[in-house]
């Protein structure tokens, strides 16, 4: 069985991106309410992906008016990141979609195609199950 450690970085907000690296990860998205200046509360989980390259691709994602139409008044787009290595990042999106089943995701939701995985997260997590395996 393979084990995928994410350990999730955030919440940011949309204006916040420029500043993800550019390197390999899965991330999530949430609708959220801010509540100071370094806080929010997240309500819940709208889309998991993944990309070799966070910043570019959420800085250029063509879903985020997708996304904005799935707000609520006063909610604001906020984003959660894990680092992981390139050969598992894809695996590891599909296992979180495969579990979650995000709002606004259409693939993995009833499929998993790899071998037995488990996932364990940590950090900034909200929404998501901190210790799952898919079959």
């Amino acid at each position: 069985m393979k084990i995928i450690n994410l350990e999730f970085k955030g919440y940011g907000l949309e204006e916040s991106l420029q500043g993800l690296p550019d390197k390999s990860g899965v991330y999530c998205v949430y609708p959220c309410f801010p509540v100071t200046e370094r806080d929010v509360s997240i309500n819940r989980l709208l889309y998991i992906g993944e990309s070799d390259n966070l910043n570019h691709r959420l800085n250029n994602h063509e879903k985020i008016d997708d996304w904005k139409k799935a707000l609520k008044s006063g909610e604001v787009l906020c984003f959660t990141y894990a680092l992981v290595k390139d050969e598992d990042r894809e695996r590891a999106e599909a296992a979180l979609i495969y579990k979650h089943k995000p709002r606004l995701n259409k693939d993995n939701k009833d499929t998993f195609d790899y071998q037995p995985t488990r996932i364990i997260s940590s950090g900034k997590i909200n929404s998501l199950i901190e210790d799952f395996v898919v079959p």
